[in-house]
């Protein structure tokens, strides 16, 4: 009796305690595309209640969960079937419409009404395709777009101190505010979503945080509502300084609105930044100050606390000197220098004094690295501690004089340079070491074929190159067919963030400091420019000859070869970038690096260190996350669902075959030399009419004003234009000599600028003077020249380089178009950045990589990458995409075209969104293996109009289909013993939903969670209700006491059971 009474007090109690599911907090996100209707865009990610909260779950008012079964933005929607009620809660019946079957399957939930609205009390559902659709009660249509353009969001910070029960009892934490200022009130009305933005450089990396639909009750409301906080960051692994963000707001003006269009906050560093890039050219004993500021506040838990930076100090128990990531684990105790912070924006100085060692015999340039961390132990705020810089090079009597006019190039056919400027022919084909470091694991290689041959002429061209730092390779083949730029392998991650693109110039910038710059032309032909750096000094080999300012021993051949200088550096097989098999055979980059050291010992925070040549180190790159962006076209490696990392193509192989255009180097050029009607001529070209017709032809504004610069050569570059023209007999390789001219005039004239008066203040000359070496030789020591001559403010200033680079427009705009400001204003219908694009021809395909294949098993196929010709980087771009279907019977099945928007990679490369295929969910004995493959016809076109030839993409899951495309036949095989749903593969014992693939696979079967058939619960709820009632009036009157008891005991559990369903929710959305 006494455990019957217990049970009546705890059912009584529970019942006056419980929640009105009216009050709850719970809110269903993404309004605007639950409603329904909404039609999901191409590319666009389907709505999922895959990790919704189990809970009760309040609509705001005038709207109510759709109790139709239209569709709205997700694949399989659910709906209300039954009635809603009028007062109290009621049990209702939901359907899932599966896109054939308005109800596939059904569930029940309990609603209430509200005073305003309805409460719903849902759990998620079964799988990642599913959501909730609502409906608005009030107006049919949403109300249109605001404008919040004049809208400007910046980045704030601050840091905020929480009472915590352990010691220190305070912690301090980070909290970031997308701020921007209201121009009135009709703003206060709208719903803002905030999206925090991580950022590599200037391009968004990763999405951290969005909050949806926060209105602007005030200001401070709202940034509590929309703040980034130190944990979320921790949660997106971003866990030390260093770090670049961004926010972006877009609004509505209602929750289901037409949302605005997006405004991004300028990114923003937090961390330290370098304030004065290191340059000294000082000699023994000189000083050099680093100027550093802090851009994040930190927190204190007293005052007058600092944030220091150590600089690493070399253990001198360790003679190898062997430095893993750059990490210091062993300090030397008490010989600490470094600098520090007491607030945010402050400007901290560092000085570094040169100091060469015995081990020199002359004065040279070296290269420092100073390495800065903070504490490992920060208690003040746990987040600034373990933080490190990346090394700072720091230079030391660098006399940059010896570099001028220093460029080595391979171009048109190719004319070849060396660093000391002998020029020279290669007319071989082949591939050679163009530049290599003899030291260092940097190299230059290049690849040459045959042109075109016309009238027993065979020029050579460069039709690829490829750059290695260590590990890393980049590289542009377009020697046997046209191939985009890229990494072939990026392991070492030097070559992370160091290729830019400008139109059609890939520049690299090697770790050392070399530069490789490569000019593309329509053909795919590639011309090469090396920028030494002082490193290689003494230290180069190759066509590009031995760095030391004499000419005499540029051409020596490759040790113990007795065969001419340039076939010399043909590179032997073992040693050929462009063969795959020998990258696995790349050494590791490491640069044996000179660490700087404290000045004494006293054990305090030193603010100056003395750089000895005497301590030495080889340091290895250290790893670096997000190593995805080390691939040039900022392909994502983003993890989904299905454990896929990577979705862009591995092998750049095409199966396409050209059905109106042709893709060959020589036959296009060989068509276009037969064509052109300015350059033909009859009778054969000699040295003198080649000149004349050079001059004339190369006579532009920028090779006029380059002319006049001291020092710079116009004479080699019109000698080359000769050559051409006499092994032609045409001048269609001028252009290439105009724009060699344009790149090498604007780097010499950027190299001679006037240092800034600051720098030429503090500017040490040394004076000439010569000594003795142990030969009794005389060594001459480098030394600067006079200011005077170092940089003429006369004649190399900043005006005359903007005048040259505002004439300097690619190619002439091909005439068609007018050079403004260094930008060509096209004449219709041409585009692209040298108007050379007639937007009304069709890109010519050269076809989808990987064969035009994707494997489900490898990647996400939600995009294409397709190589074309003749495309422009342009708002127009286009892909238009042709789904279609394979089922088991081998039939195919079309479905209609979609033009969606194509994003721009390369001037042979667009990648295109496939549009995601409405999946069913539903798996029956009349659905299964229903389609085994399915695939995309893909054509491209510049203006949206006229398309290219169609190539096509098959997608498969490898785990049980096999497909081959021979030409343009598809043939896709299902294998034996598995089951298909969505498209993917099965194996016997697996589930899809409730379902489980049969032990013989290819069925179905349903599981002991599939749902069976609803009972009519009705009365048995009433039944209970009225039970419970009568109950309890007799145990109100009688048991109070009792009841007083047991309800202090079922306020405890009642807590216990909400921190057990937390934790379940909590695990669940992880």
């Amino acid at each position: 009796m006494a455990l019957v009474l217990l049970q009546l007090c705890l059912l009584i109690i529970s019942t006056a305690f419980a929640q009105d599911p009216c009050d709850s907090t719970l809110r269903l996100g993404n309004l605007a595309q639950r409603v329904i209707g909404y039609i999901l865009a191409t590319g666009e990610v389907s709505l999922s209640d895959y990790r919704l909260a189990e809970g009760w779950y309040v609509l705001p008012d005038g709207f109510t969960l759709a109790t139709k079964p239209q569709a709205c933005g997700t694949y399989y929607n659910w709906w209300i079937q039954d009635a809603l009620p009028t007062i109290g809660t009621i049990k209702v019946k939901l359907c899932q419409n599966d896109g054939a079957d308005d109800c596939a399957m059904d569930k029940t939930i309990s609603v209430k009404k509200c005073s305003k609205g309805y409460a719903y009390e849902l759990t998620p559902p079964d799988s990642a395709l599913e959501a909730y659709c609502i409906e608005n009660l009030g107006p049919a249509k949403p109300n249109d777009a605001p404008d919040i353009s004049t809208l400007k969001p910046t980045i704030s910070v601050e840091v905020l101190q929480e009472t915590i029960p352990k010691p220190p009892n305070i912690k301090n934490s980070l909290q970031f505010f997308c701020d921007f200022n209201l121009p009135d009130d009709t703003y206060k009305k709208l719903f803002y979503d905030v999206e925090w933005n991580l950022h590599s450089g200037m391009s968004k990396l990763s999405s951290l945080l969005l909050i949806e639909n926060a209105d602007y009750e005030s200001k401070a409301k709202f940034n509590a509502k929309t703040k980034l906080t130190e944990d979320d960051l921790r949660n997106n692994l971003v866990l030390k300084l260093g770090f670049t963000l961004s926010c972006t707001i877009l609004a509505r003006k209602s929750l289901i609105g037409d949302a605005s269009r997006t405004v991004d906050s300028p990114p923003k560093f937090f961390g330290v930044e370098i304030i004065t890039p290191p340059l000294l050219r000082v000699e023994k004993d000189e000083t050099i100050k680093i100027q550093f500021k802090l851009t994040v506040p930190f927190g204190c838990l007293e005052p007058g606390c600092s944030l220091d930076w150590e600089m690493l100090v070399v253990d001198e128990k360790s003679p190898n000197c062997l430095l893993s990531d750059l990490v210091q684990t062993h300090p030397v105790a008490g010989r600490n220098c470094g600098f520090k912070f007491e607030k945010v924006d402050e400007i901290a100085e560092f000085t570094v004094a040169a100091t060469f060692g015995t081990a020199i015999a002359t004065p040279q340039s070296r290269v420092y690295n100073l390495v800065f961390s903070t504490p490992k132990r920060f208690l003040h705020h746990n987040f600034m501690e373990n933080n490190q810089l990346p090394p700072i090079k720091v230079e030391l009597l660098v006399d940059q004089t010896e570099l001028q006019n220093k460029e080595c190039f391979s171009i048109s056919d190719p004319h070849m340079m060396t660093f000391d400027q002998t020029p020279y022919e290669n007319q071989v084909q082949g591939t050679f070491v163009m530049y290599r470091h003899k030291e260092l694991e940097a190299e230059v290689q290049t690849k040459t074929k045959l042109c075109f041959n016309i009238n027993g002429r065979r020029p050579y061209c460069n039709c690829g190159v490829a750059v290695r730092a260590g590990r890393d390779i980049f590289e542009i083949d377009n020697c046997d067919r046209i191939k985009p730029p890229r990494f072939v392998q990026c392991k070492d991650t030097v070559l992370k963030k160091q290729i830019t693109r400008k139109n059609n110039i890939f520049e690299v910038s090697l770790p050392h400091g070399t530069k490789v710059k490569m000019i593309v032309d329509r053909y795919g032909l590639v011309n090469v420019h090396i920028s030494p750096s002082l490193v290689d000094v003494k230290k180069s080999e190759g066509l590009c000859g031995f760095f030391d300012n004499h000419k005499g021993n540029d051409q020596q051949p490759r040790k113990r070869s007795a065969l001419t200088f340039s076939e010399s550096w043909r590179v032997e097989p073992k040693e050929d970038l462009f063969n795959t098999m020998n990258h696995l055979k790349m050494q590791r980059w490491s640069e044996e690096l000179f660490l700087c050291d404290c000045s004494n010992t006293k054990g305090t925070l030193l603010s100056g260190t003395q750089c000895s040549s005497e301590r030495k180190c080889k340091v290895n790159p250290r790893k670096i996350v997000n190593n995805d962006m080390c691939d040039f076209i900022l392909r994502r490696k983003k993890r989904d669902a299905h454990g896929i990392l990577f979705d862009g193509y591995t092998d750049p192989t095409t199966v396409y075959v050209p059905s109106k255009h042709v893709n060959d180097i020589a036959l296009r050029q060989r068509r276009d030399l037969k064509h052109h009607s300015v350059n033909k001529r009859q009778a054969p070209y000699t040295d003198a009419t080649a000149r004349v017709e050079c001059l004339k032809m190369m006579n532009t504004t920028t090779f006029q004003k380059c002319n006049t610069i001291p020092h710079f050569d116009v004479d080699s570059f019109v000698e080359n234009c000769v050559l051409d023209a006499v092994m032609t007999n045409s001048m269609d390789w001028t252009m290439q000599h105009v724009e060699s001219i344009k790149e090498t005039c604007i780097d010499h004239v950027e190299v001679m600028q006037p240092l800034p008066p600051d720098v030429r203040a503090e500017l040490v000359v040394l004076p000439d003077r010569n000594t003795t070496d142990d030969n009794n030789g005389t060594i001459e020591y480098p030394t600067l020249p006079p200011l005077n001559e170092f940089s003429n403010p006369n004649i190399i200033t900043p005006e005359l380089l903007t005048d040259i680079k505002d004439v300097s427009c690619p190619n002439e705009c091909q005439g068609h178009g007018e050079c403004i400001k260094g930008t060509c204003q096209c004449d219709e219908p041409y585009t692209n950045f040298d108007c050379s694009i007639d937007k009304t021809q069709p890109p010519i395909m050269i076809g989808i990589p990987d064969s035009g294949e994707c494997d489900l098993q490898n990647r996400r196929c939600a995009k294409t990458s397709v190589f074309v010709q003749n495309i422009a980087e342009t708002d127009t771009l286009t892909c238009r995409i042709k789904r279609f279907e394979i089922d088991n019977n081998h039939t195919i099945h079309d479905a209609d075209s979609t033009d969606v928007p194509g994003h721009y990679e390369s001037m042979y490369e667009v990648y295109c969104p496939l549009s995601e295929s409405r999946r069913r969910r539903s798996v029956t004995a009349d659905t299964i293996n229903e389609r085994i493959s399915y695939g995309y016809h893909t054509s491209i076109s510049n203006d949206g109009n006229t398309f290219s030839d169609e190539d096509t993409v098959i997608i498969y899951d490898s785990m049980c289909v096999n497909c081959t495309k021979i030409g343009s036949n598809i043939i896709c095989t299902k294998e034996d013993g598995y089951c298909l749903n969505d498209g993917r593969c099965f194996s016997p014992g697996e589930t899809s939903g409730c379902y489980i693939c049969s032990d013989y696979g290819d069925e179905w079967i349903s599981g002991p969670d599939c749902p069976s058939p609803i009972e009519d619960n009705g009365l048995k709820d009433w039944m209970i209700g009225l039970i419970s009632a009568a109950v309890a009036v007799v145990v109100l009157s009688g048991a109070g006491a009792a009841c007083y008891y047991w309800k202090r005991i079922a306020s405890r559990k009642r807590v216990g059971d909400s921190m057990t369903s937390l934790q379940r929710v909590n695990k669940t959305s992880k």
